[in-house]
């Protein structure tokens, strides 16, 4: 079958403030259609709809420009390694890897700063945590949920309307980060 796939990003004004846009992604398949936001924030007056970039040339405009083209050529590899691998695509699979392919929990460069984000993965959650405010007691609470509640996970996971190997990928992943977190 001859699958049409097409990467397209789109910039909305920030609630209560018309100044201000996020960028989203819009992934098509074969004409079936879904967007998530990327968590770039820019003016709204820079946004050229057309070219899906920023209008501009200092720094942070080149860096955005450079992002979005980054992101729409990982989209587009997913999207032919599946193809090259399994002949068929699906688009909640290509979603899938997307989500699958970042780093274990986001700790590293990303909700942690550089100097917390070293350790077991349990440490540098304990390290989250207390830098969001969040007391130890409740801490270990939230750990010991997250532990006990495996079999919860992957009933739901089961049941879920996803194909097969989706379903296999979502319980390898699931699977492969809880057992980075509770490694002490």
């Amino acid at each position: 079958m001859n699958e049409t796939f097409t990467v397209i990003f789109i910039a909305r004004k920030v609630k209560n403030n018309e100044e201000k846009s996020l960028i989203y992604s819009r992934l098509t398949l074969n004409k079936e259609r879904r967007e998530f936001g990327l968590r770039i924030r820019i003016k709204s007056k820079a946004w050229e709809p057309k070219a899906q970039k920023v209008i501009g040339k200092n720094e942070e405009t080149k860096t955005i420009n450079v992002q979005l083209e980054l992101i729409a050529n990982k989209y587009k590899r997913i999207f032919n390694e599946i193809k090259f691998n399994k002949g068929a695509v699906d688009l909640d699979e290509i979603i899938s890897r997307i989500h699958i392919d970042d780093k274990e929990f986001a700790l590293e460069n990303g909700l942690l700063p550089r100097n917390l984000a070293t350790g077991k993965m349990s440490s540098q959650f304990a390290n989250l945590a207390r830098e969001a405010g969040i007391s130890d007691k409740i801490f270990q609470s939230i750990k010991t949920l997250m532990i006990t509640q495996s079999a919860q996970v992957e009933k739901m996971i089961e049941a879920s309307f996803l194909n097969d190997s989706i379903k296999r990928n979502y319980l390898q992943s699931y699977q492969r980060r809880m057992n980075l977190f509770i490694k002490e």
